[in-house]
């Protein structure tokens, strides 16, 4: 696996999580609008990066923070994608760090600043009505 790839996986899999509501009420209908909108908060963070991780039942995941314009915390993580997918990220980060003697949170931070340098660079896609909104 290479980082190319896990950008990639890692991004299809963001993806999957729009829309998605801030208790504020604001919808981001896209990972280009949640994006605009928030602010990353630290690092993401990996719950699993201990090799106990690896020999639990269910796996917390890796989460990324976000302050919404309102001042929520909001999170995008590893919910929902296929643990063997989870395991085969994990173990690539695993070998990634030791060969480049980087921490966990920074190839986490590389990834995400990768899947963010895409998503902006994108043109915006044509603006879509609200189901309600389209005609009948």
């Amino acid at each position: 696996m290479t980082i190319e790839d896990a950008v990639s996986i890692t991004r299809a899999h963001l993806e999957t999580q729009f829309p998605k509501a801030c208790s504020c009420g604001r919808e981001f209908r896209s990972l280009r609008e949640y994006l605009v909108g928030t602010s990353h908060v630290g690092e993401p963070v990996s719950y699993d990066k201990e090799l106990a991780g690896f020999t639990r039942r269910a796996l917390v995941g890796t989460m990324s923070f976000a302050t919404c314009q309102c001042g929520s915390t909001m999170v995008l993580g590893s919910k929902g994608m296929p643990r063997l997918t989870l395991l085969r990220l994990m173990a690539w980060g695993f070998g990634e760090t030791a060969r480049r003697h980087i921490t966990f949170s920074a190839l986490l931070a590389e990834v995400r600043d990768r899947i963010d340098a895409q998503v902006l660079a994108e043109p915006p896609a044509p603006e879509r009505p609200f189901a309600s909104e389209r005609p009948g």
